[in-house]
C-alpha cells in the first residue's frame, strides 16, 4: 500500500493574494509496482474546524485543491512533491468574523494529500447461445 510521508504545509500572503506551498513524499510498495496500481493523488486545503470553540467539521477551503491527478509508481523509492497554490486571502478566512467584527477570528488551515487506489472494473461478456442434445441439434460438425 503506497504511503505519505513528511507532510508540510507553508502559506504566505501579501496584498490581498496568498500562495500555499505544500511539500510531501510519496512511496509505492513493492506491489504497488508489481501490479502496476494506480492511484488518484489529491493535495487540498482544508479549514481544521476542531479545536475549542469550532463546530467540530472540518471543511475543503474553496479552490483549494492543489493538485488532482491519477499516478502509477515505477519504483519504490520517495517521489517528493512540491505544489502551490494561489488564492486571494479571503478564501482562507474560513471562521468568519465573532460577535465583533472589529475583533479577528484565527483562522486553522491544513493541508491533506490522499492517495487512493484505483480499481480496475472487472469486464466480461456473454456469448451467443448453443443449444445442443435437444429434438434439434443445432451443433455443427467439427470443421476440417
Amino acid at each position: 500500500m503506497a504511503s505519505i510521508e513528511n507532510l508540510h504545509l507553508e502559506i504566505f500572503e501579501q496584498s490581498g493574494f496568498a500562495v500555499a506551498k505544500v511539500h510531501y513524499q510519496i512511496r509505492g510498495s513493492q506491489q504497488d509496482v508489481l501490479l502496476k496500481r494506480r492511484y488518484r493523488e489529491i493535495a487540498e486545503l482544508i479549514g481544521d474546524d476542531t479545536g475549542a470553540g469550532e463546530d467540530g467539521v472540518s471543511e475543503p477551503i474553496p479552490d483549494g485543491i492543489i493538485v488532482s491527478t491519477v499516478m502509477t509508481f515505477t519504483g519504490t523509492a520517495p517521489i517528493t512533491r512540491d505544489q502551490r497554490i494561489p488564492l486571494p486571502s479571503k478564501a482562507l478566512d474560513e471562521d468568519p468574523s465573532g460577535p465583533i467584527a472589529a475583533i479577528p477570528v484565527e483562522d486553522e488551515i491544513l493541508a491533506q494529500v490522499t492517495l487512493t487506489p484505483i480499481t480496475v472494473p472487472q469486464v466480461s461478456a456473454l456469448s451467443n447461445v448453443v443449444r445442443r442434445g435437444g429434438p434439434v441439434n443445432s451443433v455443427s460438425a467439427v470443421p476440417a
